[in-house]
């Protein structure tokens, strides 16, 4: 049985390596920006505060002020360069508008967890076609919109994560 010498390991000063156990090159992170939207509370509140502990500059995106202003307390302890925008995702003409309004304040998104949804708990038999045009807006139509509104950037700059 025979056994190939194991490729020698990149240097650490060469600005392409790859990852162990891979082929795939890879930068590391640069901590730009994060946007989190739902982050006034549960999961979003969450990763933000998450985000913030590891020194991300967090963008901290919800509907509710007071929630909202509560989680950057939080992440101003350990990230002062978060800041919050209070935004209705629901109004997806507006979408692009909070995309360059973030990225004027805190620079080049480097992460965006889209994580804001609002909840449908009631009997399909119940619904009305606006209650599931509310949900789909919120849960599908405002991702795909800030996605699509920050996705050029990230392309442009080869750098980013949604």
């Amino acid at each position: 049985m025979t056994t190939a010498d194991p490729a020698p390991a990149p240097s650490s000063s060469s600005p392409e390596r790859s990852a162990p156990h891979s082929s795939v090159p890879y930068s590391p992170v640069k901590k730009g920006p994060v946007i989190v939207t739902g982050a006034s509370s549960g999961i979003g509140a969450a990763t933000s505060r998450r985000f913030a502990l590891a020194g991300w500059p967090v963008a901290l995106v919800a509907r509710r002020r007071d929630r909202l202003a509560d989680v950057l307390r939080d992440c101003e302890q350990t990230s002062p360069g978060s800041r919050m925008f209070v935004a209705d995702l629901g109004d997806l003409d507006a979408i692009p508008a909070l995309a360059s309004t973030i990225t004027g304040a805190l620079g080049p998104v480097e992460i965006l967890v889209n994580n804001a949804g609002i909840p449908m708990r009631r009997h399909v038999h119940g619904l009305t076609r606006a209650d599931v045009e509310r949900v789909m807006t919120i849960n599908y139509l405002s991702p795909v919109c800030l996605t699509l509104a920050l996705l050029p950037g990230m392309l442009q700059r080869k750098s980013g994560t949604v």
